[in-house]
């Protein structure tokens, strides 16, 4: 149907506290894909949550798309930076009813936490988009220092979901 966006099945994991099952779904971006067709197919798909990667976005910040769903994103603040790095999260208006709040981490990580039908137990929900193996070393691991310390936020009966493009690689690419 759509060629500019990558969906994979998503899958059904608990109730939130409005009642919605949340399914998650993943995309990545293309430079012809824009914000507006991106919501078009997650209202078609009746999705509840979206996973976006490669956004090309600046800054941080909450949208919200017209009535139906809210767009949390965590872009680069450089002016020069690859525009390739930046995650996001569209959320379904029920959805959006169960957040507590959001953290943009970095520009390739951002966080959010919904309460959900149990009491005591929030849903924290992690998208980052990892650096490749090209990358500079001091740079990969700040973003996993960064990652790391992002559970750490929650409670110790929490769920947390860790999603995103984590850029491996099949096969034996490894070389000695």
């Amino acid at each position: 149907m759509v060629s500019f966006l990558t969906l994979h099945r998503g899958f059904r994991f608990i109730r939130s506290a409005t009642g919605t099952r949340i399914r998650i779904h993943f995309v990545s971006f293309c430079s012809e894909t824009s914000l507006s067709e991106v919501a078009t197919e997650f209202n078609a798909y009746r999705l509840d949550s979206l996973d976006i990667t490669e956004t090309r976005w600046a800054d941080n910040g909450r949208l919200t798309l017209g009535i139906e769903e809210t767009l949390l994103y965590s872009g680069h603040e450089e002016e020069n930076a690859n525009p390739m790095k930046e995650v996001g999260l569209m959320l379904s208006r029920q959805v959006t009813k169960s957040l507590l709040g959001w953290q943009p981490e970095r520009f390739r990580i951002v966080s959010a936490v919904f309460k959900t039908n149990k009491k005591k137990i929030n849903l924290w929900v992690i998208n980052c988009y990892a650096p490749t193996n090209e990358i500079e070393e001091d740079v990969k691991e700040q973003f996993y220092a960064k990652l790391q310390d992002v559970p750490k936020k929650s409670k110790a009966e929490d769920i947390t979901i860790l999603m995103g493009d984590f850029n491996s690689q099949r096969g034996n690419y490894n070389k000695v």
